[in-house]
């Protein structure tokens, strides 16, 4: 072991490999991560909490909010349409759930395949 890294060749290709290896392993799993998924958002509230919510759910780069439904029914046609791939749905009661506390299901959500 001593003379792996008292020989200067030996300690090259150690260290080269192993950068090589760091910045090549990854790319092929790169594309494999959703980026900008579809979905619908269903906002029965109508809330400025609510809008918030959704406005900060689009900001993020897993999902894009692709439509807002009026009411589940409707996106869950897109979802079985494929036109959207899930639906988080704010019910009429959200935000005064959320702000007495009870989280207990301020926020449905329906998913497809």
């Amino acid at each position: 072991m001593r003379r792996i890294f008292t020989l200067r060749p030996v300690f090259s290709v150690l260290i080269l490999s192993t950068a090589i290896y760091t910045v090549f392993y990854p790319q092929p799993y790169v594309n494999e991560a959703l980026r900008d998924v579809p979905i619908a958002v269903v906002d029965q509230d109508g809330t400025l909490a609510s809008r918030e919510l959704a406005r900060r759910i689009d900001a993020t780069p897993d999902v894009a909010v692709a439509m807002l439904r009026p009411d589940l029914p409707s996106a869950e046609r897109e979802v079985l349409k494929r036109t959207i791939s899930g639906v988080p749905s704010f019910s009429n009661t959200s935000s005064a759930s959320c702000c007495t506390g009870d989280w207990s299901a301020p926020l449905n959500r329906y998913q497809g395949d």
